[in-house]
């Protein structure tokens, strides 16, 4: 998330964001925060179109997660989501969507919100079979991420989700159509 003078909604609008300096994804190794980490992936020349104000929330990022980083089980708290459960779930895909989001309502999702979500996954024999996560996570911390909790083998290929369920923090707008390809977390730079 970038903050700053970009413009104005009405006069100035902001279209397009472009790193033109070297921007890292990890500020630093141990104790040198200077000091870059030899895993860091730059941002240096990335470009993203801005999203108008006005408009609903959309997904942006969609990642597998590594199973060495699942927290599952995991109650929800001031500053943690919680976590998926551990009987069933058999691989994690986080999505973070533009900006915060909450429900039609105004409310955090449920059940109704996670029943929308489908998740591609190329399956062993080269067929795609396309699900619903069995459970939604990292709910309860007010941010833009979303645990999809699958009980389902496969490689996951994209995340979709409908139009009218979801509402940005100036609730303007119910969220479009809005599909993302998933990639392993930590392996590429937007």
């Amino acid at each position: 998330m970038l903050i700053g003078g970009f413009g104005t909604a009405i006069t100035d609008e902001p279209v397009l964001v472009e790193v033109v300096g070297e921007i890292l994804t990890s500020a630093g190794v141990g104790d040198n925060p200077d000091a870059a980490d030899a895993n860091s992936l730059s941002f240096l020349g990335a470009r993203v179109e801005v999203t108008p104000l006005a408009a609903g929330p959309s997904l942006i990022v969609s990642e597998s997660v590594p199973e060495n980083e699942w927290m599952l089980d995991r109650a929800s708290g001031r500053r943690q989501g919680d976590g998926c459960p551990i009987a069933v779930t058999i691989q994690i895909v986080r999505v973070t969507w533009a900006g915060g989001i909450s429900n039609a309502d105004g409310d955090e999702v449920g059940e109704v919100e996670r029943a929308q979500y489908r998740v591609s996954l190329q399956q062993s024999d080269g067929s795609t079979l396309t699900v619903t996560p069995f459970a939604l996570a990292d709910l309860g911390d007010g941010d833009n991420n979303h645990l999809l909790c699958l009980d389902t083998a496969g490689t996951p290929l994209s995340v979709f989700f409908p139009t009218g369920y979801l509402l940005d923090p100036n609730e303007d707008t119910l969220n479009p159509d809005t599909t993302v390809l998933v990639s392993v977390a930590g392996t590429v730079a937007p």
